[in-house]
């Protein structure tokens, strides 16, 4: 995906999300821009919810690195960028008993948090220097 590019539009769960390549201003980080829909939902539940997730760190979960609620019910996300992109591209390559086990990884860590992935399927894993990562926590209740 290229810096800058036009805006994706993706169906999860009821909320259309658009996500877009940005570079961060304060060092130049290419991160992924996510505008998610609140549209029926209460945007300060959705918005609480992601905002936890700026603490979570673990080498096998994305990083989410800014949260910010806009006055027209959408909550814009600041998540990082995964170069090597979704697992789906490379399941062809992937030992899949190490993913399993690298995907159980970040999943037992949220759990230990009380925090439940209500969005585990395969476009919501990603690669990171070859590691297995859980993004799109954008539906998650703790």
């Amino acid at each position: 995906m290229e810096i800058n590019s036009a805006m994706e539009k993706h169906q999860t769960v009821n909320e259309p999300v658009h996500r877009m390549l940005v570079r961060r201003p304060s060092d130049n980080l290419p991160v992924v821009m996510s505008r998610i829909n609140c549209e029926g939902y209460s945007v300060q539940d959705i918005a609480r919810e992601n905002a936890s997730r700026t603490v979570l760190e673990h080498p096998n979960l994305l990083r989410v690195y800014d949260i910010f609620l806009d006055g027209n019910g959408n909550v814009t996300l600041f998540e990082e960028y995964c170069e090597e992109g979704s697992i789906v591209r490379h399941l062809s390559w992937i030992h899949v008993r190490k993913a399993m086990q690298e995907i159980a990884l970040a999943v037992e860590y949220l759990h230990r948090r009380h925090i439940v992935h209500n969005q585990l399927t395969i476009e919501s894993m990603y690669l990171r220097n070859g590691a297995v990562c859980l993004g799109h926590l954008s539906k998650f209740y703790g």
